[in-house]
């Protein structure tokens, strides 16, 4: 898998690739590709990424190849061949034309490929939910497990009152004299 800064490369190489092959300006790409109007400016300048949502509209609105952008398909090659008409797997899968470039292409995309895409994201949003679910029945768990110990604390020392609430009351009845014991006990007065 590329990083970052070579996905950012792959980008930029792209949209030089755009302008050069096709005459489009920039303003005319980020406009056909629905991204921000400064998006190229900024990964340019090192403010931003291409992130896969970029890249996504990018591929849509010019039919690339997305598989480029992430290191997994050879780009020299793939123009090259594309160019002698001999690709196979052709960085662009229509023929944009140099006649119009204004002109709108129509995305064609690979179903096998958006269907391993949309599978392997279900994939991961479903393991992110186990993983979420897991922690919370950890989390309830020991929630519980703490809410026993209260209760239980709870039990003893309601227990431990009462004991001290009986045994203060044995104290006071025991006593018949309004004074502490040991004072004038055996002296009648």
């Amino acid at each position: 898998m590329a990083k970052q800064d070579e996905i950012n490369g792959y980008f930029l190489e792209v949209v030089r690739w755009l302008k050069a092959e096709y005459g489009y300006t920039q303003e005319y790409i980020v406009k056909k590709a629905h991204l921000a109007q400064n998006a190229i400016s900024k990964i340019k300048n090192g403010n931003a990424n291409a992130g896969d949502e970029t890249i996504t509209k990018l591929c849509n609105a010019f039919d690339l190849n997305p598989e480029y952008f992430y290191g997994r398909s050879p780009y020299k090659s793939n123009l090259e061949k594309s160019r002698a008409g001999e690709n196979n797997e052709p960085m662009l899968t229509a023929d944009l034309g140099k006649s119009n470039p204004q002109q709108s292409a129509q995305a064609v995309i690979d179903p096998s490929s958006m269907v391993n895409a949309i599978i392997a994201a279900h994939n991961s949003a479903l393991a992110t939910k186990d993983e979420l679910i897991a922690s919370k029945d950890e989390t309830i768990t020991s929630l519980k497990r703490e809410l026993s110990n209260k209760d239980e604390l709870i039990i003893s020392l309601r227990q431990q009152l009462l004991q001290l609430q009986q045994l203060q009351r044995k104290e006071t009845s025991i006593s018949p004299f309004p004074y502490p014991t040991g004072v004038a006990d055996d002296k009648k007065v």
